[in-house]
Order: C-alpha cells, then structure tokens, then sequence
C-alpha cells in the first residue's frame, strides 16, 4: 500500500512543476527547458509501459469526445507544414525533425495528454484546486518577501531571491530591478513583467477563491485568509511589478469580468477594503515625498496612452521602447506571413527568417532590436505575439485549426459546468475565463499560446470535458434504468 502511494506522488510530480510556470533551466543566453519538460518525459514513457491499454483506451476516449481532436490534427499539420518548408529551402531537414519531434511532441502534446491522463485518476478535481491555491500563496508570499529585502537591503533575503527566481543570464549581476527607488518584483518569475502576466491571466481563479465556499483547507484561519487577502495581495504585487502594459491590461479585465463582483467583495468586506484604501494612499503619500511619481513606471503609462490617438506605430515604438520592441517584432512576423500565407515558414522557424525580414523592416527599429541585428545572433530572443507567430510559422490552416481548438474547448467546458456541482462549476467558470484572458493576450500581446502553462489551463479543460462526459453518461445509464 505504501508503494502505491510513493508511485502516485511519483507521478503527480511534474504537475508542480506545470503549476510553476517559471521553473526553468537555463541553457545559454537565449535557450531554456523547464524542470516539468524534464520530469513529464519519464513519468509519461513510465505510464505508458505499466499501463499501454489503459492510456491507449484513454486517448481514444479523448480524441472523440473533446476538442483535443483539433490539438492532434494541428500536430499533424505542423509535420506536414514543416515538410513544405523543408521542400521550399526556408527550413533545414534537422531543424525540422528537432522541433516537430522535441519542440512540440515532447515539449506541449505530451504535457497536455499527461494532465489530462492524471486527472482525476492520481489527483481529484479538488485536489488541482488546493495546488493552485498553495502555489498562489507561494508566489505572492515569495513577491513580498522580495520587496522587503530590497526595499531594506537585506542581504540573505536578496541572495535567497536570487537562488529562487529564474534570472536570465544577461541578468545575472542584477539582483532586483530599481525603479527610481522603488524594487520592481518578479517573485519565482524570470522578469517582473512575466509575473505581472500570470496575475492578469489568473485573476478569475483568483476571485474564485475570494468567493468559493470549498472548504480547501482544515484550518479555518487558511479559509479564511485566502478568501479575505488573496485578491488584495495579488493585485498590491501587480502594482509592485512596474509593468504599465499589463497593469493597464489588468484594469480593464477587473472592469470587464469583476466590476459588479468588485463592488459586492468591497461592501461585503468593507473594513477591510478601507484598510487597504488607507494603506495605499499612506504609500502614495511617502512615495511622492521622496520620489517623482512622474519619473517612475507611470509615465510610461501616459506615454503609451498619448500616443493612441496619433495612429503612428513609429511614435508609440520611439515613447515606449518595451512595447516597441513588440510592435516592431509583430509587424514584421506578419509581413513574412503575407509572403508565406498558407503553410507558413515552419513551426518554431524563429531565426534567419526573421533577421532578413527585421533587415527590411518598414518600421522604426528599437535601440534592442539594432543590437540584437548588429550581433549577428541566428536566433531571435524577444517576447512576441504568439497569434503572429502561429500566422507565419504555421500559415493560415495552423492558425485556424487552434483557434478551433481554443473556442471549442471555451464551448465545451462551459457546456461541462452542467454535470458538476455548483461549487466546481464556479471554479469551471473561473478556469474558462483564465483561458479567454490567455488566448485575448495572445492575439493583442505577448501571451504565448504554447507554453507550459496553458498547458496546464488546457490540460485541466480537457479532464473536466471527459469527467462531466462520464457523469452524462451515467446520468443517462441510470435514467435508463429506473424507466
């Protein structure tokens, strides 16, 4: 018996790492692998050998009853689109064969059939939804003690954070990113900006927990602690992120979903929402004592908002340089889609492609993107859109066959939220809009649609989409028999 419960500890091992979307090793300055890349690849050969019927059965199962069909037909496209490629002389046979093999079968198809597999077999639904509440307590717990050791210049917690979070090699001299004073955090995450991205995908999961009568924890202080102070805190560490971007983007997801529930949590808990209202602007007050609010983070804000109505994309690249960066980079991949429409240039296809592109581009460089041309670098390392990515790697057919598979699942798992009970409904709810949130960042931003942490979004989906199937299933078996 005790063997048995070590294997399903074994086994739901990589999850974590899956929860911790910022585990990484680094493996030079541009390339990375994920501690759950490394730990899902055993784990799933393990299973598949103890259990090839079982898992066999399974897939079938998944393949006809969830959208998971269009996730395995974008995989066959991406072999068939990468062999055109190939064939046209713009993707080396190697190249090919590593990404079609390693960067997407092993790296995202397997991570997903993986979740989807243990759900709930080795961990139940309510199980998933304690891991994500440990870990937001983790990452925010970790994002203030970050704060503190630099606000103070405590060393040994500035050391500890930087064992901790996932520093990028060019960052490595650099402890905690300075603001005019103010320490910009980042928590477990490789750059604040990433941190303040996870906030903003998971604030429906968040509030969920703010307002969920699962009773997650034994102890009713923890209960009561996430419900009352989780929000707050995830949004005060989204302040202390000094990402304009994605705080304005925040701004309009809590006006868009949270507005009436706002308003509800803050006459509710009113004492506590005056605590936090008197805190802030206490803040406020000292900050502005001492620091030019104007020549912080914030006039990055007001230098993207003056330039919307200019309708110039050189004026916004030259006001803001990070989100110029972007723009440049999004343009010119959707230059090269124009030139590639149907099957694209090949998945993961990121190097001279986009330099000789970037070499012609009809729109102003940033400083970094000069560098990184005049480093004669064959690999393009710069956040970028993932839609525009998909558009000119995959061509138009890829790009359409996820977007399929990403409204279908949104269609599915609120069709799921019927055969649940209404406390795992509202969590259902919760996840389908963290979903919606990824997939409108993906196609106006920066959010990359393959990552390991829609992955995991993508995963818990498809289990919901099979457990609430079975449930109508036996629903129908039993109404069958009491006919």
């Amino acid at each position: 018996m005790k063997y048995s419960h070590i294997i399903s500890y074994i086994i739901r091992l990589p999850l974590i790492f899956l929860f911790f979307p910022a585990t990484v090793l680094f493996l030079s300055e541009t390339s990375y692998i994920s501690l759950a890349f490394l730990t899902v690849i055993p784990i799933s050969i393990f299973l598949l050998l103890i259990q090839p019927n079982r898992c066999i059965k399974k897939f079938k199962f998944l393949f006809k009853h969830t959208p998971f069909r269009y996730f395995t037909i974008l995989y066959i496209w991406i072999f068939i689109s990468g062999l055109m490629a190939v064939v046209y002389n713009y993707y080396s046979l190697s190249r090919y064969l590593y990404v079609t093999i390693l960067g997407f079968g092993l790296r995202f198809f397997l991570p997903l059939l993986y979740v989807i597999y243990i759900i709930p077999r080795y961990i139940s639904l309510k199980q998933v939804i304690k891991t994500i509440l440990i870990i937001y307590n983790v990452i925010v717990l970790i994002g203030f003690i970050e704060f503190i050791g630099a606000l103070l210049n405590i060393n040994i917690i500035l050391d500890i954070m930087h064992l901790i979070s996932n520093i990028r090699p060019e960052d490595a001299n650099v402890i905690i990113e300075v603001n005019s004073g103010i320490p910009r955090i980042r928590s477990v995450f490789m750059e604040p900006g990433v941190y303040a991205k996870f906030i903003a995908i998971n604030l429906p999961l968040i509030f969920f927990f703010a307002k969920t009568k699962l009773k997650i924890f034994n102890n009713p202080f923890l209960n009561i602690y996430c419900k009352r102070s989780l929000p707050i805190l995830f949004l005060i560490s989204a302040f202390l992120t000094q990402s304009p971007i994605y705080l304005i983007f925040i701004s309009i997801i809590l006006l868009v979903y949270f507005g009436k529930n706002i308003l509800k949590y803050i006459i509710k808990h009113f004492s506590v929402f005056v605590s936090f209202l008197i805190i802030l602007i206490i803040c406020i007050i000292y900050l502005n004592s001492c620091i030019d609010l104007s020549k912080t983070y914030v006039l990055r804000i007001i230098n993207v908002l003056e330039t919307i109505p200019k309708m110039s994309l050189d004026s916004m690249v030259v006001a803001e340089p990070s989100l110029g960066t972007r723009i440049v980079n999004n343009y010119n991949q959707f230059c090269i889609f124009l030139k590639h429409p149907l099957w694209g240039v090949g998945f993961m296809n990121t190097g001279s492609v986009l330099i000789k592109q970037l070499m012609n581009s009809p729109v102003i460089l940033t400083a970094e993107m000069q560098m990184i041309l005049a480093s004669a670098i064959d690999k393009i390392s710069i956040t970028t859109n993932a839609m525009y990515s998909l558009l000119y790697q995959t061509g138009l057919i890829g790009f359409i066959i996820y977007c399929v598979f990403i409204i279908k699942s949104i269609n599915k798992i609120e069709y799921a939220r019927k055969y649940c009970n209404i406390q795992i409904s509202k969590f259902i709810q919760a996840l389908k809009q963290s979903i919606i949130i990824l997939f409108s960042l993906s196609i106006i931003y920066n959010q990359n649609l393959l990552d390991e942490y829609a992955t995991i979004l993508l995963g818990i989906s498809m289990s919901i989409i099979l457990i609430a199937k079975k449930n109508k299933i036996q629903q129908e078996n039993n109404n069958a028999k009491t006919k």
